[in-house]
């Protein structure tokens, strides 16, 4: 995988389809140096590297065959999420000044969408198993400990609040929600 994207990568939000056969995942390539200039990109307050755009990729799940880069656009497209059929993806973005979701065919044909735009901070993007609702953490502070857990509908209508926590995520049959929840 390493190899088929390019050099120094740095991969992270991988997640298998349904079906077992692909791997979508973001990845990111970091500047060798601060001296260097690659267009877009910001500091890593923690690596003191420089991140470039952040994509979307994909990849056959048993290796073969190479990657296939799904967006191309600056600064964040993250956190991927297959609907139940694997042909569309939904996921999170950095676009026109906002945080949102979007979603975009698998193989990056025909552009992307916007789903729906926030204002702060929002999470992993999660598509229910029947592909109806999206569940995920939104905070509108910079601490993630007060964030609450939403859900919309595919389309991105729909908002409803549903209790205080992060990071939720569908039992297969889509009947519960296992999330994370901050003590103090």
């Amino acid at each position: 995988l390493r190899d088929a994207l390019f050099g120094n990568p740095l991969f992270i939000d991988r997640i298998v389809s349904r079906d077992g056969k692909r791997v979508f995942f973001q990845a990111t390539q970091l500047a060798p140096s601060q001296g260097t200039t690659y267009g877009q990109g910001f500091w890593d307050d923690v690596t003191g590297q420089r991140i470039l755009n952040w994509e979307l990729w994909s990849c056959n799940a048993d290796g073969s065959g190479g990657s296939t880069r799904i967006t191309n656009y600056e600064w964040y497209d993250g956190t991927p999420c297959p609907l139940p059929d694997g042909e569309v993806l939904v996921f999170s973005a950095f676009r026109m000044g906002s945080l949102g979701f979007w979603s975009i065919k698998n193989d990056g044909t025909g552009g992307s969408r916007q789903i729906r735009v926030f204002t702060g901070l929002v999470d992993r993007p999660m598509v229910a198993p029947d592909g109806k609702k999206i569940i995920f953490g939104h905070s509108t502070s910079s601490n993630w400990r007060e964030g609450f857990i939403w859900t919309c509908h595919i389309d991105g209508g729909e908002l409803t609040q549903m209790i205080s926590g992060l990071q939720p995520c569908w039992s297969p049959d889509g009947s519960r929600v296992a999330f994370v929840r901050y003590s103090s």
